[in-house]
């Protein structure tokens, strides 16, 4: 199971061992959506990130929209809990404001209860992170200093629509920039320094001549995650010059890209998708990446 998928995982079974044992031998109708959502959940499981991500979203729709329609105020503090697990799970899914604005919603009426948790603090505040809502991260920190959370360098924000990265500078700071893959061939990389298969691939790349020749200009990114792991991503640049990672700032801005599970390599010419390499078994995927750079001009 890639990185991805299993942080996803950890992040429902998480939610159900906490919320299940709440609810003694009653199961209202908001636990039964929770726990139809999950069997959804099990039923996607090993599918591409943008399948999933359609089939998690249509399901959170179909069982939840109606609650937030109607104040949630009329709910208890557990079936408020379990639709902002709901709605923290399509949007860890999605990465869509949407979701975000449910969790917010949720999360006020908690909050007037003093009913908010360091679980429901912290998923929020990861949300507000993947969202690059960046200042409302640092005031929720600030509201709740009780519960410690990854801190934010200064980031400014660039004012385009064009595709953007962060990238880590020095050992604690990031910087917005453009990247650019629509002329010429290109390849994507999606990566991260946790991710053991990532790890694996880039070693076997320096090791291989014809791989480094291929590989020169690729364009090395993490996927939009809950936290940024600067120091992480610094230590990986440090030791991988030539394939520095820098974080997809919207995954929006990648509508090519079905999968961002790790390590995927995305081969591109003029901008245009031609093939995609996926994961790093025990043999390697040296004649599949030969293979595809050789598709789009390489």
């Amino acid at each position: 199971m890639d990185r991805l998928s299993q942080w996803i995982l950890s992040l429902a079974l998480g939610w159900l061992a906490i919320l299940g044992p709440a609810y003694g031998t009653t199961v209202g109708p908001v636990e039964r959506a929770y726990d139809s959502y999950m069997e959804v959940h099990e039923k996607t499981r090993g599918w591409p990130t943008a399948d999933r991500e359609s089939e998690m979203s249509n399901a959170f729709d179909a069982r939840f929209s109606s609650y937030f329609e109607a104040p949630l105020t009329q709910l208890s503090d557990e079936e408020v809990a379990l639709l902002f697990a709901a709605a923290n799970v399509a949007h860890a899914y999605s990465v869509r404001e949407t979701y975000l604005d449910k969790m917010l919603d949720a999360f006020e009426v908690l909050r007037t209860r003093d009913a908010v948790s360091q679980r429901i603090h912290g998923d929020l505040y990861g949300a507000l992170v993947a969202s690059r809502q960046f200042d409302r991260a640092r005031k929720l920190a600030i509201e709740f200093p009780q519960w410690p959370v990854e801190t934010l360098p200064a980031i400014h924000p660039q004012a385009t629509q064009a595709r953007t990265a962060l990238k880590v500078v020095g050992s604690a700071g990031l910087e917005q920039i453009a990247v650019e893959v629509e002329n010429g061939p290109r390849i994507v990389v999606i990566s991260h320094p946790l991710c053991h298969f990532s790890q694996r691939a880039v070693a076997a790349i320096e090791q291989d001549a014809a791989l480094s020749k291929i590989m020169a200009n690729s364009l090395w990114l993490a996927p939009v995650d809950r936290k940024l792991y600067i120091d992480v991503l610094a230590q990986w640049n440090q030791a991988h010059p030539a394939h520095e990672i820098m974080i997809a700032y919207d995954r929006a801005h990648w509508p090519a890209l079905a999968s961002w599970s790790t390590p995927t390599f995305y081969f591109l010419r003029d901008g245009k998708l031609m093939s995609v390499v996926e994961g790093w078994p025990d043999e390697g995927n040296r004649k599949q990446l030969l293979s595809a750079a050789k598709g789009i001009g390489l």
